[in-house]
């Protein structure tokens, strides 16, 4: 199928909007922060996703937007599929902090758009031969993670 060129620079200006916000000092920041809870968590165990974690915020409302398809799943895959493999991860051991959330707040929806992002990650990867939910490489995928994310330059 061949894409028009008056398309083109409309996907290059989604393709932009759509990194723009994480890519912006105050997201850095952000971003930065996150890492750092996800550090203690992955150390201790200890994380309470009652507070501020902008992060996992941004990811569920992209993923109900991808979800709906206002916006391409792919592109949303190209761009945060890693990112969004790595925080499921980081977030889930050694303890799941989503569970917990759910459990003290009794609401069994928050973040289930997260959620369905990463499974469609996952069967993504998959599909291109990348076993991203191979066991032995987690924890390397939580270190690399929580690595890229601490050295974020402003």
């Amino acid at each position: 199928m061949a894409i028009s060129k008056a398309v083109v620079p409309q996907l290059r200006q989604s393709h932009y909007a759509a990194r723009r916000p994480v890519e912006s000092d105050e997201w850095i920041d952000k971003r930065r922060g996150c890492a750092a809870l996800l550090e203690r968590h992955h150390t201790s165990g200890d994380l309470d996703l009652t507070g501020q974690f902008p992060v996992l915020s941004f990811l569920e409302n992209l993923s109900y937007l991808a979800r709906r398809g206002a916006i391409d799943k792919m592109m949303v895959w190209n761009k945060f599929g890693w990112i969004t493999v790595g925080y499921y991860y980081a977030l889930t051991r050694p303890k799941n902090a989503l569970v917990a959330i759910r459990d003290k707040e009794k609401d069994s929806t928050l973040y289930e758009e997260f959620e369905w992002l990463f499974r469609e990650s996952v069967r993504i990867y998959r599909s291109k031969g990348v076993m991203v939910d191979h066991s032995d490489s987690i924890d390397d995928r939580i270190r690399q993670l929580i690595n890229w994310e601490s050295s974020l330059k402003r």
